[in-house]
């Protein structure tokens, strides 16, 4: 059996045309995605761009809401991401929330979970002049 890297259809080794030998080294695309004009270096492009977000999104910080067990109030968690791979379809990244307690995530549901990255703040205030305040202000 073959595996398309773009779309994840199965196809039997013999059930091509021309019929397959051996499996092909590398990335390889069904016939149905081939008669659309994708490529498998298209296929491994989009693989490259998947991996870097990835591993841009490791060590971020995520919160879930979620219904407490006993009392049915929702409660949020705070947690931090690790990014594992992107060899298995689905879950790519390890969350472990304060309070202990992991999960397995993926990229969508980890975009849904992203607490936003805050600004730097100065070590000090310059608050003598208006437009020093007004920027302590903001």
């Amino acid at each position: 059996m073959l595996l398309c890297d773009g779309c994840g259809t199965g196809w039997h080794l013999y059930c091509l045309q021309p019929a397959l030998s051996t499996v092909p080294a590398g990335t390889w695309v069904c016939p149905g995605w081939t008669a659309t004009g994708i490529t498998a270096a298209q296929i491994e492009a989009r693989e490259r761009r998947r991996q870097e977000e990835c591993q841009q999104l490791d060590g971020r910080a995520i919160e879930r809401r979620f219904p407490d067990p006993l009392t049915l109030a929702w409660r949020e968690q705070r947690g931090v991401i690790r990014f594992r791979s992107t060899e298995l379809p689905g879950e790519v990244f390890e969350a472990t929330y304060e309070g202990g307690g992991t999960e397995l995530l993926s990229l969508r549901q980890v975009k849904a979970a992203l607490c936003p990255v805050l600004p730097a703040l100065p070590e000090r205030w310059d608050l003598s002049t208006a437009a020093g305040l007004t920027s302590g202000l903001r």
